[in-house]
């Protein structure tokens, strides 16, 4: 683990050509840093040389260097205690963390600004997510939100529900307060493979939209290619990674009409000067609770990001006779999921806010 962490960084050029650590990522990039960071602050990776202390002899510097758990097979793991489901493929390395409850926020009343590094739906090992400079504003990834006029909803406050087996589940809440969109949204996660889908309850007023986002991907050569079709969204990097976003059926047997765009940008990812990020916007809310099914996935896998029916075909979510939602995966493996109790706590966190 500890020669695999270190190749990844030289082999991008870290340290950088005056064999400094910079305040960035693989080169210099403040809009990554926070508040407290300072000049030496990369050098917390001295503690990678404590290893130097171990004797000659120790297993450490003898015993045969073997594959890291990630490289054998896929794995799920659920951390209930901060709310996180991690998956892992081994036929690209990636490992993908699903959010349902960090969110760096003090006890209430006391409330920080949300921040990209804390409250995102999902974190990688292959992405970053979107921060722009102070003065500019971008759409964020990974994230699910209310519009209302140019507000969109914040997920400040993450309340979580569950994290077990392969699923996760929490809320969150907007009183829309400047600058934010009144509106709670609850989320329940199921994982498999790449592949996350993701089950909302969106509770807003009439007339607001819905808009939500996967993984932003960033790259020094150039423009991520992009393919939009009905109801789903790609884009590709020169390397091969891809995110996408795809809607899906919904027990009542509808698709929630939503378009598909990309949003392209410069400057604003700490893992490459360009950045490409699928999105789907649902226009018109109702009013009422509504039900959206969004299958996610990240993939630098040839047999998937080459093949559109493998990557996003089959996906599909149906009500179960005790209940409970069924989903299938576009490899048809099948996950029951429990979203009773998400589709009952955000609606009433947001009869309390108005």
């Amino acid at each position: 683990m500890a020669s695999g962490a270190l190749k990844h960084f030289t082999d991008r050029g870290v340290p950088g050509p005056d064999g400094l650590l910079s305040l960035g990522w693989y080169r210099p990039y403040l809009p990554v840093t926070q508040a407290y960071s300072g000049p030496a602050s990369p050098y917390w990776a001295s503690k990678a040389f404590l290893g130097l202390l171990l004797p000659p002899g120790h297993p450490v510097w003898t015993a045969t260097e073997e594959p890291g758990p990630v490289d054998t097979t896929d794995r799920v793991l659920a951390l209930p205690g901060p709310g996180w489901l991690l998956h892992s493929t081994a036929a690209d390395g990636i490992v993908r963390l699903v959010n349902h409850g960090s969110d760096r926020q003090p006890p209430p009343p006391a409330a920080y600004p949300e921040s990209p590094h804390y409250s995102r739906l999902a974190y990688s090992t292959a992405t970053a997510p979107q921060t722009p400079a102070d003065d500019c504003t971008v759409t964020p990834d990974q994230y699910i939100a209310v519009l209302d006029g140019s507000a969109a909803s914040r997920r400040r406050r993450i309340h979580r529900l569950h994290t077990e087996g392969r699923t996760a589940a929490s809320w969150y809440a907007d009183d829309g307060s400047a600058p934010g969109a009144r509106g709670s949204i609850s989320t329940v996660s199921a994982v498999h493979g790449p592949w996350e889908i993701r089950l909302h309850h969106v509770r807003a007023q009439a007339g607001n939209g819905v808009r939500e986002t996967g993984w932003a991907l960033a790259h020094d050569d150039g423009a991520c290619t992009a393919e939009v079709g009905e109801g789903w969204v790609a884009v590709r990097r020169n390397d091969g990674l891809t995110s996408a976003l795809a809607c899906l059926r919904i027990p009542d047997g509808h698709v929630a009409p939503r378009e598909g765009t990309v949003v392209q940008a410069v400057g604003n990812n700490a893992f490459g000067k360009h950045s490409a990020l699928p999105v789907l916007h649902h226009p018109h809310h109702l009013g009422t609770p509504l039900f959206l099914a969004t299958l996610v996935v990240l993939t630098a896998d040839p047999r998937l990001r080459d093949d559109r029916e493998a990557l996003l075909g089959g996906a599909r979510v149906a009500a179960a006779a005790d209940g409970m939602t069924d989903v299938w995966f576009p490899d048809g493996h099948h996950e029951r999921v429990d979203v009773r109790a998400a589709s009952g706590r955000g609606g009433t966190e947001t009869s309390a806010s108005r």
